[in-house]
């Protein structure tokens, strides 16, 4: 049994080892990764930093209120963004600590391979952003679409998110995530924030037609 186990997790850090790919069935939301062209966002907010997100959760089956959750993104000009990093970090002067030892490591450092990563687009007031976590043997891909609609240069509030679910090999459903209570994200500039050339879905091999 422990070789078994021992032998599950060297597979799984292996996949991540690996060359990453996006899964067939979510292509759609990822496509041109190789190409990225420069978006209008600094017409509307400051990105050179990052936005904290908070929000209160409720079980949608119980109507149970959770604690309140946070997390963190980061705005990339060339239309890239990236969340789900510094989780349990709730200090700025903490955030500056974890946001060095990334610049520090470099390509090399998980936050490239971990974190969510992902495109959005800008739509009138609202940005529209696909994140995606990569999946392991044990762990399936993760990928969700949620809207922030912009208050001012330094605020953004969520407005909804939906899981994107894969239901076969080209196909994928959209499902409603659990109701939650969103609160307004204030932006925390910061002096300088990690490339996102060496993000997994930056860097990815992409096809001709991209």
């Amino acid at each position: 049994m422990k070789k078994f186990i021992c032998l599950v997790c060297l597979l799984s850090i292996a996949s991540y080892c690996s060359a990453q790919k996006i899964p067939s069935a979510y292509k759609q939301y990822f496509g041109n990764c190789c190409n990225l062209k420069k978006t209008s966002i600094r017409s509307f907010l400051e990105i050179d930093g990052y936005y904290v997100l908070s929000f209160i959760d409720t079980e949608s089956n119980t109507g149970t209120v959770s604690d309140t959750n946070q997390y963190k993104i980061i705005f990339y000009e060339n239309g890239l963004c990236v969340s789900g990093w510094a989780v349990y970090v709730k200090t700025i002067k903490d955030v500056y600590t974890e946001i060095e030892r990334i610049i520090n490591n470099g390509s090399k450092d998980w936050f490239y391979k971990t974190a969510a990563w992902g495109k959005y687009e800008i739509r009138n007031d609202t940005i529209v952003t696909r994140n995606i976590i990569y999946g392991t043997l044990i762990r399936p891909v993760n990928v969700w679409e949620v809207r922030y609609k912009i208050v001012n240069r330094t605020t953004i509030v969520q407005i909804d998110e939906k899981k994107l679910v894969r239901t076969g090999k080209h196909g994928v459903q959209q499902t409603e995530k659990n109701d939650a209570v969103y609160f307004q994200a204030n932006f925390v500039p910061l002096q300088t924030i990690p490339v996102s050339d060496y993000s997994w879905l930056r860097r990815q091999k992409c096809d001709a037609s991209d």
